[in-house]
C-alpha cells in the first residue's frame, strides 16, 4: 500500500464502515469520544503511510448488518470510485471473527461478484486462512510507526505485535524466489468466485476453519 502510495500516478481511498466507538474497555469513553480518537487516529496513521483520503460510511460499531441498505451504500462506494484494486477483510475464510469486518467483506464481495466480469475489480482478502498472494513488507517499519498510532487499540495491538512479525517472517517464505531476500511479507487472498464455488480445503485448513467457528460463538471483540 505504501509502495502505491508513493506513486502519484495512484489514488488510494480508505474508507471504514464505523469509527470504532465501542471498541474500549473503559466505559468513559465510549460512543462519541472514542469514535472521535479513533477518527483523529486512523487519520494519522494514513498519512504516516501517504494517504489522505480517508471516509467513513457512518455505521455504528459491532452493528454493520447485511443488509439492502450496508450493500447499496458499499456499492456506491465502489461505482463512483471505481478503483482498479480493493482491499478488504475476508468473509469466508476468516480466522478473525469480528461481524463487522466480516459483514463488511460479505458486502464487498457480493457487490464484485454481481459486476460483469469485465468491469470486476481485483479483490484482495486479508485475515484469511486461505491465501493465494503474498507480498514483501518494503516498508514495515513506516507500517509499525502507523499501526501504533492506534493508542486507542493499544489492548488489542500491543499482545499481537509480536505476533504480526512471527506471521510475517512465516509469509516471507511463500513469497517468489527473487523476493525471498525480504524478511517479511503479508498474505492475501485473491478472490476467485469460479474458484469459490467449488473450492476443496486442504485439511488444515478445513481443522483452523472449524476452530474459528467454534471460538466466534464466544468470541466479542470490542473494535
Amino acid at each position: 500500500m505504501i509502495s502505491i502510495a508513493k506513486n502519484s500516478n495512484h489514488i488510494i481511498k480508505i474508507v471504514s464502515m464505523t469509527k470504532g466507538e465501542y471498541g474500549t474497555h473503559i466505559n468513559e469513553i465510549k460512543g462519541e469520544k472514542l469514535g472521535q480518537i479513533r477518527v483523529k487516529e486512523l487519520k494519522a496513521a494514513a498519512k504516516i503511510e501517504g494517504i489522505s483520503d480517508v471516509e467513513f460510511v457512518g455505521y455504528i460499531d459491532a452493528h454493520v448488518e447485511i443488509n439492502r441498505e450496508v450493500i447499496q451504500k458499499v456499492g456506491t462506494y465502489i461505482e463512483t470510485f471505481k478503483p482498479d484494486v480493493i482491499f478488504a477483510p475476508e468473509c469466508l475464510y476468516y480466522y478473525y471473527p469480528h461481524d463487522d469486518h466480516i459483514r463488511t467483506g460479505l458486502a464487498v464481495y457480493y457487490n464484485i461478484k454481481n459486476m460483469k466480469k469485465s468491469e470486476r475489480p481485483a479483490l484482495f482478502m486479508f485475515n484469511s486462512y486461505v491465501n493465494t498472494h503474498y507480498f514483501p513488507m518494503i516498508h514495515w517499519k513506516l507500517q509499525s510507526k502507523a499501526l501504533l498510532i492506534h493508542k486507542s487499540q493499544y489492548w488489542l495491538l500491543l499482545p499481537t505485535y509480536l505476533l504480526r512479525f512471527i506471521l510475517g517472517f512465516y509469509f516471507s517464505f511463500c513469497l517468489p524466489r527473487h523476493l525471498r531476500h525480504y524478511i517479511l511479507a503479508e498474505a492475501y487472498r485473491k478472490v476467485n468466485f469460479e474458484e469459490d464455488q467449488h473450492r476443496a480445503l486442504e485439511l488444515k485448513q478445513r481443522i483452523f476453519g472449524r476452530l474459528v467457528t467454534k471460538l466466534k460463538t464466544f468470541f466479542k471483540p470490542m473494535d
